[in-house]
């Protein structure tokens, strides 16, 4: 488990959901999702996902 980046994984994956749709509840379980999974995987960069990823979850 490497949770460098989930953060940042979290805010921006929040950020870009709820300005898109106004949607609290699936900005916030969107980007739970995306950051568990970047929690998972090693290093910053490489471990954020796309949308189509993160929406394959969520």
């Amino acid at each position: 488990m490497n949770t460098t980046g989930a953060e940042d994984t979290f805010s921006g994956f929040r950020l870009s959901s709820y300005s898109a749709d106004g949607d609290i509840t699936k900005a916030l379980t969107q980007a739970t999702v995306v950051a568990a999974i970047s929690a998972t995987m090693q290093g910053a960069a490489v471990s954020i996902q796309t949308l189509a990823y993160a929406q394959a979850f969520s």
